[in-house]
């Protein structure tokens, strides 16, 4: 595959074709293409392009993409597009980036919290003890946080049955 050819597809917002030489680069397992897909993962700002180049990248297994993945992931661009994008980061090791995946645990939609949950469960890596503590005591706080707001929910809801009778 071509990697000069792939650059101009993706300059020319040729989508349909970056797609396909996408999925061929993955199958490949062309390392040659990670230096250009990390490139076009940071700079476009078209979502399924990104999720396509993260999904290759993510193919391709070169631990390179971990670092660029994590910042575009954090990135404000991406909010509401996360889930690709953490998916992508399965086949890595993401132990150096715990904190990372705890934020996203905690303040992501659904997708991003269950993806940030599986790339957690999978951490093989060695975590010193203190961003472990700060971890544990982010997620704490979040539980005490969401059963504080369930103390006044469930306090509204006896309120509003007291208003009228209705199952």
């Amino acid at each position: 595959m071509d990697i000069h050819s792939l650059r101009l597809v993706l300059e020319n917002d040729k989508f349909d074709e970056a797609e396909i030489m996408l999925k061929e680069m993955g199958r490949s397992k062309n390392i040659e293409a990670v230096p250009l897909l990390i490139e076009y993962l940071k700079s476009t700002g078209n979502a399924l392009l990104r999720n396509s180049i993260a999904l290759t990248l993510s193919d391709i297994g070169n631990e390179e993409a971990v670092q660029p993945l994590i910042e575009v992931i954090n990135d404000p661009k991406t909010l509401g597009n996360r889930g690709t994008l953490l998916y992508a980061l399965e086949p890595f090791d993401c132990s150096a980036h715990l904190e990372t995946l705890v934020d996203h645990l905690i303040n992501g939609n659904f997708e991003v919290q269950a993806q940030a949950h599986q790339l957690i469960e999978a951490i093989n890596g060695k975590i010193p003890d203190e961003i472990l503590c700060k971890c544990i005591l982010q997620v704490k706080e979040k539980l005490n946080e969401i059963e504080r707001q369930e103390g006044i929910l469930l306090d509204a809801l006896e309120t509003f049955s007291s208003f009228k009778k209705c199952n």
